[in-house]
């Protein structure tokens, strides 16, 4: 959660060679109203005053209750966690956020949240100020944080609070977290009745926590979504309990996830209308892969994934519901109904399950179950998109055999041939320094041209994955508009790839952090098609 950028550059200059291009980016950062604050375990002080990482407060319990006001006001904190163990021995577990204005991030790998064992590392129970100075206020996110130890290490609690106002969702964001070996449960939300809710988990490892992996349990309208993670072993990975809501109301999206190692079921799915959609749940040891019951009122759409478990009788189990889907899913042993049964070549049974090129499974699902077909257009080159990510986070439809007919593959992977990394001058979570230079490297096939573009998130809800295409629920979309997008760099790949540097504007006198996506183009000079790489998150901060 970083204060909405309005305007990032102010000059981009580009100079360009054949297979390696300079980009050199100027200009002042622009944003909404807005804190960061800095916190160290290791180094800091709570007698600092945490404005910068060498004045940094030690605790997360101080830092909350001395910048409350401005969460209170409306105002958006971010609060930076440099790496270290913030250990329940010495801080006021759990943390206590609101719905809004709030960002928890680790600045590099190795954040800790090291629990007590009874309560939760973090609870987000009061739903914050929906309008702030600036305008609309950002969801709070939660990034990069290990989290173990713990009772539950996250509970979203916000739909009991009795200051939440009804027709008001709250959608707060957990991303790029390690959530393990915590005593029940990873991630729990708690729904009520005519509450509204649409959080994202997203990008995370759940693993190891004695019960359950995620839990969306209680009533309300949710279309919580589930999305490119890695869950795996618990007794059950994913679990939703619709409650007592009303008919069609409870709607989880699960999407692009590898679920595996599981001993009760791999997804438990009760009273609600979820929508399974390229997954790989493999590997179970015991129980069922897929449990469905729901009263005749509800719904169950499971379509384009791999379900794979060799080891148990039962792959899907749907009892009740109005109508189910089950639909182009590769199924151990088959399922009747526009399924198939073919062997995924796995790239490491049973731990990876990242596809390597598998006929009838890959480049062989039905886009359409994913998103409508969509096709953006960059200087003439159409290019087949789903703004819906797969398990890595990259874009579903690509054409991978390069015949310009873009296919999904099954499962929560979709085989890349184009690959945008930052090789240096940013860690894994894309944290960069202010006035350093990012190197940028495309992969893909040599001779394909590459536009690589900045771009700006637009989207204030979680749900939406901008990939320059904004999903607004789950059929309608808008492009960006001409000014949301920069043309950084352009060339050709040479020896299997094209490299870039992007040089960062300084940071101003203020405390403000600019968050920004590069994501490159790359396309065959004898095709009108081409792909998108993955979107590269970038936050530059001081």
């Amino acid at each position: 959660m970083r204060p909405r950028l309005a305007t990032f550059l102010s000059c981009v200059a580009l100079l360009a060679a054949p297979s390696v291009a300079r980009a050199q980016v100027l200009g002042p950062w622009h944003a909404a109203p807005a804190q960061v604050r800095f916190v160290d375990a290791v180094n800091g002080n709570d007698a600092n005053n945490g404005l910068t990482p060498a004045t940094a407060w030690q605790t997360v319990t101080f830092a909350l209750s001395t910048t409350q006001f401005f969460v209170d006001a409306g105002i958006a904190v971010t609060y930076n966690l440099a790496p270290g163990t913030y250990s329940g021995a010495v801080e006021s577990l759990p943390w206590h956020l609101a719905a809004k204005c709030t960002s928890i991030e680790a600045t590099g790998p190795g954040v800790l949240v090291q629990g007590n064992g009874a309560s939760s590392a973090i609870l987000v129970d009061t739903p914050g100020v929906a309008m702030g100075p600036g305008g609309p206020t950002p969801d709070t996110q939660i990034r990069g944080l290990e989290i173990a130890g713990a009772g539950i290490g996250i509970v979203l609690d916000v739909g009991r609070n009795a200051r939440m106002q009804a027709n008001i969702p709250t959608a707060v964001e957990i991303t790029q977290c390690d959530i393990h070996d915590n005593g029940s449960v990873g991630v729990r939300e708690l729904g009520t009745d005519t509450w509204r809710t649409l959080h994202l988990i997203e990008r995370s490892t759940i693993h190891h926590n004695h019960v359950i992996g995620v839990d969306i349990l209680g009533g309300g309208v949710t279309s919580t979504i589930v999305r490119s993670n890695d869950i795996f072993t618990h007794e059950t990975n994913v679990r939703v309990l619709g409650g007592a809501s009303p008919a069609l109301s409870c709607r989880p999206r699960i999407q692009s996830n590898f679920v595996r190692d599981s001993t009760v079921a791999q997804l438990d799915l009760q009273s609600c209308s979820p929508w399974i959609a390229a997954n790989t749940v493999a590997f179970a040891t015991m129980g069922v892969g897929i449990n469905y019951f729901a009263p005749a009122t509800e719904v169950i759409f499971i379509v384009d994934n791999i379900v794979w478990n060799p080891a148990i009788a039962t792959q899907i189990a749907i009892a009740g519901g109005a109508a189910s889907t089950v639909n182009s899913n590769d199924v151990f042993g088959g399922f009747a109904g526009g399924n198939v049964n073919i062997l995924p070549n796995f790239v490491a049974v049973p731990t990876n399950l990242h596809l390597n090129p598998t006929p009838g499974v890959t480049e062989s699902g039905v886009t359409a179950w994913v998103t409508p077909p969509l096709a953006f257009a960059v200087g003439g080159v159409n290019v087949p998109i789903d703004t819906r990510a797969d398990v890595d986070g990259d874009p579903r439809v690509l054409d991978l055999n390069v015949d310009a007919n873009a296919v999904i593959d099954m499962g929560a992977d979709e085989i890349r041939a184009v690959r945008l990394t930052a090789t240096a001058g940013a860690d894994v979570f894309g944290n960069a320094l202010a006035g350093t230079n990012v190197t940028l490297n495309v992969t893909g096939r040599n001779g394909d041209g590459v536009a690589l573009y900045m771009w700006f998130r637009i989207s204030v809800d979680p749900k939406l994955v901008d990939f320059f295409l904004n999903p607004i629920g789950n059929v309608m979309f808008d492009v960006l508009t001409p000014g949301d997008s920069i043309l950084l760099a352009t060339g050709t790949i040479v020896g299997g790839s094209f490299t870039t540097t992007l040089t960062l504007p300084p940071a101003p006198a203020s405390p403000v952090e600019g968050e920004f996506y590069l994501q490159a183009l790359v396309a065959p000079a004898s095709l009108a098609t081409g792909d998108m790489t993955n979107p590269l998150r970038l936050e530059a901060n001081l």
